[in-house]
């Protein structure tokens, strides 16, 4: 009777013991989470530079995380630097690059995170950044559109000068034919602004496509690019 009484103690913690190892996984789940954030304000940058910063990816969670994807939006990239297989309470690594240099003011960028994590299977993590500017010029481009052979256009650009000293333009380089450019004035005080004269006479029947460069003074932007458009009928 004892004997009988053994076994089936036996098999009663047997049992028992996988049916609270299978609750146990069952309940197991991985849990992502972002360090320093979810959403996370990285400060200024100058425009022309690349804002690098590292994300800590951690899972929080009970089993093991997997990152099956990692997706950026425009603008920026992201590169899981560690492992995509994360066991619980362990970490890894994930590095966010934005390039600045077609951008000013205030940018936004995310980054979609899929994992298995089942509350969030698709995470988004989301920046922002101050892009700073020293020669700011608006707007950055030039477009004669349908302007007729032998006919003159006439546009105006605003040159501001955003940077804590006096700025100079030092000279104009300009390969469009047809195109003359003329700057007043030519040193731009702090938080003042220049014009930028640009007279286009229709020469030869086809598309404008070219670019004006300014030579300045500033440090930062000492070449700044205007991109030409238009087109010139017959």
């Amino acid at each position: 009777m004892r004997k009988l009484f053994a076994w089936h103690s036996v098999i009663l913690v047997a049992f028992l013991g996988g049916f609270l190892t299978a609750s146990w996984r069952a309940s197991a789940q991985p849990r992502l989470v972002l360090k320093p954030g979810m959403s996370v304000d990285f400060g200024s940058v100058q425009r022309g530079d690349t804002l690098r910063r590292s994300i800590t990816v951690l899972n929080a969670g009970t089993d093991t995380l997997i990152i099956s994807n990692v997706q950026p939006s425009c603008g920026c990239t992201a590169t899981l630097l560690s492992d995509n297989i994360i066991p619980p309470n362990d970490s890894g690594s994930l590095e966010v690059s934005f390039d600045a240099t077609h951008y000013k003011g205030r940018v936004t960028k995310s980054v979609t995170i899929s994992s298995n994590d089942p509350t969030n299977p698709r995470l988004v993590f989301s920046f922002s950044v101050y892009v700073t500017v020293n020669v700011d010029v608006t707007p950055e481009y030039l477009v004669f559109a349908n302007v007729k052979r032998g006919s003159t256009m006439t546009q105006n650009i605003k040159i501001t000068n955003r940077s804590k000293s006096v700025l100079r333009i030092k000279s104009v380089d300009n390969k469009v034919e047809g195109l003359s450019i003329s700057i007043f004035p030519k040193l731009i005080a702090q938080d003042s602004s220049a014009t930028l004269k640009a007279t286009f006479v229709g020469q030869k029947p086809g598309s404008i496509d070219g670019i004006v460069t300014l030579h300045t003074s500033d440090l930062e932007q000492p070449i700044v690019d205007i991109r030409v458009y238009g087109f010139v009928q017959e």
